[in-house]
């Protein structure tokens, strides 16, 4: 369903698995964020999907705000949680004690960060093997702007 969805929106489409434990590892250090071609990337789960209103980018740095959907206890406990987060989502989005992280950039600004944190952590380390918090903490790093807030559904 995510790439299907995806595909709905999106030019191009790069599924990248960060938990692979073969050879394929080596193919996927190339990092999606270098192989794409488009002006965004964004970083998505396998539970979630984009929701028909996911457009009207105007800022290089976007938040996404997850719609929990299910019907299980994890479900609903994730979406009070969601929503009490998101409602206040400008007070939340520190990189180190905020509770939501944008996963969505402008990919030049993404790939500036990756160069930092390869200088950081060393040049063998890849974006999409890192949490999202130690991205966005980098992206911010070379970004003063705002960051805006659109919707996503996720599945539990």
């Amino acid at each position: 369903m995510t790439v299907r969805s995806a595909m709905e929106h999106a030019d191009e489409v790069i599924v990248v698995d960060s938990f692979l434990i073969d050879s394929i590892v080596e193919i996927v250090r190339m990092k999606g964020a270098k192989l794409a071609k488009g002006y965004y990337t964004v970083n998505v789960d396998s539970d979630m999907y984009f929701y028909n209103n996911f457009s009207e980018f105007k800022e290089r740095v976007i938040a996404l705000w997850e719609i929990t959907v299910g019907k299980g206890i994890v479900s609903k406990m994730l979406g009070i949680d969601r929503k009490l987060t998101q409602k206040a989502y400008k007070n939340n989005l520190n990189p180190i004690e905020g509770g939501i992280i944008p996963r969505m950039y402008e990919r030049e600004l993404l790939l500036k960060a990756n160069i930092s944190i390869q200088q950081a952590l060393g040049s063998n380390v890849a974006v999409q093997y890192l949490e999202d918090s130690i991205i966005y903490y980098n992206v911010l790093k070379k970004y003063e702007g705002r960051v805006q807030f659109i919707q996503m559904r996720s599945i539990i």
